[in-house]
């Protein structure tokens, strides 16, 4: 409940939501952001999500699936504190490298260690998995995480699809919530536990259409 994820005006979830960079910097009025005790840095991590469709270890790759795609930062590993490297490294600032998580790593083909997997618009750039990371078992598990500029440089996007934050203690979210909503920041945000519901719920109505079709 201390952790928020912001998005854009009318956005339902992190995959049809775009803040642009201008926008973004509004978030810098806040002064309940937490900080990293050693560098003093806010704990704001801006992040970029997208879809590629892999294919599925269940059926022999029969079938496709599509699997986010997030890029991030360095400040995302201390804003979700959940995630953890569990074999190899963390992906490069420098080369096109990506980490993949124990759920996606046991579901699709082509993300294991060593392999090398065709990102961007077009798909026409090799992103080598080097690392496998664990989210406690959470949905993050199920995404491909790589540095944010690079995806953001081969899928010829300039904006951010949300932005997760941490609040010092004893700071009322919903108040913080408030502001960014405000007049002066103009964007929408909930605690990570109120988004997560959401989505579950989003996925629960289309489960159930589908069923009585």
């Amino acid at each position: 409940p201390s952790k928020l994820i912001v998005l854009k005006r009318g956005a339902t979830a992190e995959g049809n939501s775009a803040i642009p960079i201008d926008e973004y910097k509004n978030l810098s009025q806040l002064n309940d952001v937490d900080r990293d005790g050693a560098t003093n840095e806010r704990l704001e991590s801006p992040e970029l999500l997208t879809q590629v469709q892999l294919p599925r270890l269940s059926d022999r790759s029969v079938t496709m699936a599509n699997v986010v795609v997030r890029g991030v930062t360095e400040a995302a590993f201390k804003v979700h504190r959940n995630v953890r490297l569990i074999e190899g490294r963390k992906f490069s600032n420098a080369e096109p490298e990506i980490i993949v998580g124990l759920k996606a790593s046991q579901q699709f083909a082509g993300v294991r260690l060593g392999d090398t997997l065709e990102l961007g618009y077009g798909g026409n750039r090799g992103y080598r998995v080097v690392g496998l990371f664990s989210a406690d078992g959470g949905p993050m598990e199920s995404e491909l995480w790589g540095y944010l500029p690079s995806l953001q440089n081969s899928f010829q996007r300039t904006q951010y699809s949300s932005v997760s934050l941490r609040l010092r203690p004893g700071v009322d979210a919903a108040a913080v919530i408030e502001r960014i909503g405000g007049p002066a920041i103009q964007l929408a945000a909930m605690t990570e536990p109120t988004y997560w519901q959401g989505q579950a719920k989003l996925i629960n109505i289309y489960l159930w259409i589908t069923r009585t079709l």
